[in-house]
């Protein structure tokens, strides 16, 4: 039985990637968003051991077609990083900082 389902920007990357081992590991379902930008750190590499068990989407978290289409219709928390983008305005239907 799924517990939630649950949406993870960045989920490539070290935070990420540890965030939805522990969540797939939980019984929860996992979809990970991450624009593999060199930079940033995201890695395939990182979800080795659940990466049959995750969706991967890869797409840019400043594009808001792709973005809306993962969040619509759904409540999600919001979790970044110290300085995040604010290139985009976003319509946020629930937020919390954690």
């Amino acid at each position: 039985m799924v517990k939630s389902k649950i949406l993870i920007t960045g989920g490539l990357g070290f935070i990420g990637s540890n965030l939805a081992k522990k969540l797939v590991e939980n019984g929860n379902e996992v979809k990970l968003v991450d624009s593999l930008i060199p930079e940033h750190g995201g890695n395939k590499r990182n979800i080795n051991g659940i990466k049959n068990l995750v969706q991967v989407n890869l797409s840019d978290v400043r594009d808001p077609f792709s973005i809306n289409e993962l969040v619509k219709n759904k409540i999600f928390f919001s979790i970044s990083q110290g300085r995040p983008a604010t290139s985009t305005q976003w319509k946020i239907l629930s937020s919390t900082w954690i």
